[in-house]
């Protein structure tokens, strides 16, 4: 699904489904190791208004399965020819506090 969405925001198409796609394997990824009560943490875009704001949120796999935050569908992180961004925010497995 990345290389998907890294081939649409070349060719100046929008990436975002593609996108979702390759952060919903991600959290699929952290599911299996940590399960559904897993925390994660996300990694923020920095300089983007869009994504800023959701760096440093802590929530279950399940939460993040659910709400699906990333990626930001207006990020202006590196805009293609059709004006798409490419957001960059991540989900990275967090130690419960």
């Amino acid at each position: 699904h990345f290389d998907m969405a890294l081939m649409l925001h070349e060719e100046g198409r929008d990436p975002h489904g593609c996108l979702v796609q390759a952060r919903h394997a991600e959290l699929q990824r952290i599911h299996a190791v940590s399960g559904p009560n897993g925390m994660v943490e996300v990694i923020a875009t920095h300089g983007c208004t869009a994504c800023e704001p959701h760096g440093g949120k802590r929530m279950t796999v399940a939460q993040a399965l659910a709400q699906g935050p990333l990626p930001c569908r207006t990020c202006t992180t590196n805009p293609n020819a059709g004006g798409f961004g490419w957001c960059r925010c991540m989900y990275v497995a967090a130690i419960r506090r």
